[in-house]
């Protein structure tokens, strides 16, 4: 498996930033840390990611990339292309279960929404079902951070004003009992 960045910081005992500076030559890195930093870079015989240099040399501002280790499921984004946050975050799309997205990908990037499905349980459930389903959303992306909380989609016109408050109540619990 290629080295990433993260795996180089901890080893050299810096910041992925003065990874970055060190790998491009940029000023800022002092001269002990860079050999270290290039060091381990050595050590673990770090390869940019083909990919990442391309488009890191084209010439569009507007530009995202991302690297996939099969066509077959576009979800398994490699984090290495550079991308911090998932969004939107549907589970009930294929390839996105929750608890397989925070366990597999958690430690990489930050998940911004899936706090409640938008088309089914925030318009058409109970406001138990609604608390419920945030409530277990929370406690499955929340640990250790990296979680915005926020709906799948846009909320929907119809949905009961009961349903949101019982939403904003399980964010507002699982924010107390975090507290304690």
């Amino acid at each position: 498996m290629a080295s990433t960045l993260k795996q180089i910081a901890e080893i050299a005992n810096v910041s992925r930033g003065t990874v970055d500076r060190v790998i491009h030559g940029r000023y800022g890195v002092d001269p002990k840390t860079r050999a270290r930093v290039l060091a381990v870079m050595q050590e673990l015989d770090y390869k940019p990611n083909a990919m990442a240099q391309a488009l890191r040399g084209m010439q569009n501002a507007f530009r995202i990339g991302a690297i996939v280790p099969s066509e077959a499921n576009p979800f398994y984004i490699d984090v290495n292309s550079g991308i911090d946050i998932l969004n939107p975050v549907q589970t009930t799309a294929a390839g996105m279960d929750a608890r397989m997205l925070k366990e597999q990908w958690g430690d990489k990037f930050t998940f911004w929404g899936g706090g409640i499905n938008t088309q089914q349980t925030l318009p058409f459930g109970t406001p138990e079902e609604c608390y419920n389903e945030a409530m277990e959303r929370l406690e499955i992306f929340a640990p250790g951070g990296g979680f915005v909380f926020n709906t799948v989609h846009n909320i929907q016109g119809q949905t009961p004003m009961e349903n949101m408050l019982a939403m904003f109540q399980a964010v507002k619990d699982y924010n107390a009992k975090i507290a304690k």
